[in-house]
């Protein structure tokens, strides 16, 4: 959770970050969050985390380990012109022309105002070094009055089986000065192992999104 203190001074899950200019700025400083964020990769995760296997490229994950997405979790943010890119269609530019890459872990122009990072993207090879697990990646956009946010394309994994479960966590709530917004949507008691997404948004005069992969068995 992101807490604001003063104009300087936020948190991010009781971590606290010095900026050395207004938060209502946060596209100027998303790499300054970004560094701060990796050295507390390991308490975002649980005790029964799943250190799922990036096997596929930067673009989606192959399989996941336990047959669990089937070249799913293609990322694209929400979009000025409101193309939506949430089929079930596997990985290609010409499917997904603006989906993020997990291993561009410096400020990036997508969209023509929407700047994102990862916190980071380590290849799967013989096991998976999970330092950068969850996987997750942080945007915003510099001009007010456009989408922020992610779309999510490719396969789930669940091979049209079990319950999909979504909802709101938080919608419009004020939690420290920032309106605060943030859905989860998973696939359970499938056959098939499948995963889950977690996203969350804060505002003051412009917003932060983060996207987390978390896998579910």
């Amino acid at each position: 959770m992101i807490t604001k203190y003063g104009n300087n001074v936020l948190t991010f899950n009781n971590r606290f970050i010095n900026f050395q200019s207004v938060v209502t700025q946060p596209y100027t400083q998303l790499n300054t969050i970004a560094t701060y964020l990796r050295n507390y990769m390991s308490d975002f995760r649980n005790p029964n985390f799943y250190t799922y296997r990036l096997d596929g490229s930067g673009f989606f994950i192959s399989d996941g380990g336990l047959d669990m997405y089937d070249s799913g979790n293609i990322t694209t943010p929400w979009l000025s012109t409101g193309v939506a890119y949430t089929g079930i269609t596997q990985y290609s530019l010409a499917a997904y022309p603006s989906a993020i890459t997990y291993t561009n872990t410096a400020s990036t122009i997508i969209d023509t105002d929407f700047y994102y990072v990862s916190l980071g993207y380590v290849q799967y090879n013989v096991t998976q070094n999970a330092t950068y697990h969850p996987l997750t990646v942080i945007g915003t956009r510099s001009n007010l009055g456009r989408p922020v946010g992610w779309q999510i394309g490719g396969d789930s994994g669940a091979d049209g089986g079990g319950i999909l479960a979504s909802g709101l966590i938080y919608n419009g709530t004020n939690l420290s000065g920032f309106t605060t917004y943030a859905f989860f949507r998973e696939t359970y008691n499938a056959s098939d192992p499948s995963n889950c997404i977690d996203t969350n948004e804060w505002n003051t005069t412009c917003c932060i999104s983060c996207y987390c992969c978390c896998p579910t068995l």
